[in-house]
């Protein structure tokens, strides 16, 4: 991982599974009221990230192998698993609204190969982890039931944890829950 904010966000859920603990190194965070250092970065990567970083440190401790450089290979698998996974929910998406199953096929690999995805699906940013919540928050928010409606807001405001740095963004995830709200109340 080359990038300070990945690095951030992997230290995280290493120092969770190692030390309990939510401390990264003093070059990855910034100091907390209590002297030691925290991320600055999005949680809920290293939120899930914690099942591939606790495998890391069991194999590390059998091998021998560098704890870090065994929980950066794992944690890969994780952006990688994201975006096929929003691939697969823009074809549901596609066939929600209406579309074939050509169609859904067709913008499950447009998704796939003529966007960012595929990129970000190589580096551990948060952001295939926004695109599956946004997607999968659109694919509810066209459902029928109560359920569906709930769930895309509840998805909506996971988005924040996600990655919240438009502040634009961060005031319509509200905004859609408050929608998501007045839809129920109308029903």
């Amino acid at each position: 991982m080359y990038s300070i904010d990945a690095n951030s966000m992997l230290a995280v859920s290493e120092s969770v599974v190692a030390n309990h603990t939510l401390t990264v190194p003093p070059d990855l965070g910034i100091p907390g009221r209590d002297g030691r250092t925290y991320s600055t970065w999005y949680p809920l990567l290293s939120v899930l990230a914690l099942p591939l970083a606790y495998a890391a440190l069991l194999v590390s401790r059998l091998s021998g192998l560098p704890f870090h450089y065994l929980a950066a290979v794992l944690a890969l698998v994780l952006p990688a698993a994201l975006t096929a996974a929003s691939a697969g929910l823009v074809a549901l998406l596609t066939l929600r609204m209406g579309g074939s199953w050509k169609g859904a096929w067709l913008a499950a690999l447009s998704y796939a190969l003529g966007t960012v995805a595929l990129v970000y699906a190589r580096t551990f940013f948060a952001d295939p982890l926004l695109a599956l919540l946004a997607i999968a928050a659109l694919y509810l928010a066209f459902g029928r039931t109560t359920r569906e409606i709930l769930g895309a807001a509840c998805l909506a405001a996971l988005a924040v944890l996600a990655k919240p740095t438009n502040p634009r963004k961060s005031r319509a995830i509200p905004a859609a829950m408050a929608q998501a709200v007045r839809l129920l109340a109308n029903r």
